[in-house]
């Protein structure tokens, strides 16, 4: 119900979903929604409404993206730290139909370690520019979906990357992948170049080609850099 209705929310209102499992097995969906200073909060509860009858009627306000980012982390179970091994995952959806929602009620979470499915509302001031405007090219998507899990050894590392795949295999078997997310780059990812930018490859090959060819020496080339030839087996 909350993702048929996200069309309908204003471009100032930003609704993310997050879902994850507690040591029980239990899964639980979490909804936080932010939104501008300018909006009231009479306003927002207006708007919310027709997504969930469970709306709260006083909201939290930071002065500062840090604090926000930290007090969602610690609300969440899980806490972000600037340098730590994990796996992220991410695809664009533009719906959710009903066998997507079902067959993601369904995908196994692991005990340990902790992984979430995190849905990310995009669109509104995204949308409102051309596929071309940059080299962002999933520009119709209504969000990002990815997994996040935090890892310290191998074993670990094979649970995270086994979640993550279950996950994207979901979206894909079913048709609501509609491309990665640049800002998620995943070594393991297939296509990349094609899932990252689309219709936008040739022009950034040309663009690369004549500010930094990738036969070019020096510091700035990684694996997945535009004209690469990296193909994951």
């Amino acid at each position: 119900a909350i993702g048929r209705g996200l069309r309908d929310i204003p471009d100032d209102v930003n609704v993310d979903m997050l879902i994850q499992s507690s040591a029980n097995g239990e899964k639980r969906l979490s909804v936080d929604v932010v939104t501008s200073e300018a909006t009231s909060d009479d306003d927002l509860v207006r708007r919310l409404v027709s997504l969930s009858s469970h709306v709260p009627r006083s909201f939290y306000s930071y002065d500062s993206y840090t604090k926000l980012v930290t007090d969602y982390s610690a609300r969440h179970g899980y806490v972000h730290y600037e340098y730590e091994p994990v796996y992220m995952k991410g695809s664009f959806v533009n719906e959710i139909p009903p066998n997507v929602a079902e067959d993601l009620v369904n995908v196994r979470f692991p005990v340990h370690p902790p992984c979430i499915i995190e849905f990310v509302h995009v669109g509104g001031q995204i949308a409102a520019k051309a596929s071309d405007y940059s080299a962002y090219v999933h520009r119709s998507a209504q969000y990002n979906c990815y997994t996040y899990g935090r890892f310290d050894d191998d074993a670990e590392m094979a649970v995270v990357c086994g979640f993550a795949n279950a996950v994207n295999g979901v979206l894909r078997r079913d048709g609501a992948a509609k491309g990665a997310y640049v800002n998620y780059m995943d070594r393991y990812l297939r296509d990349w170049a094609e899932e990252y930018y689309g219709s936008n490859c040739a022009r950034l090959r040309d663009l690369k080609q004549k500010w930094n060819a990738t036969e070019n020496t020096g510091p700035l080339h990684f694996l997945q850099e535009i004209g690469s030839s990296y193909d994951p087996v």
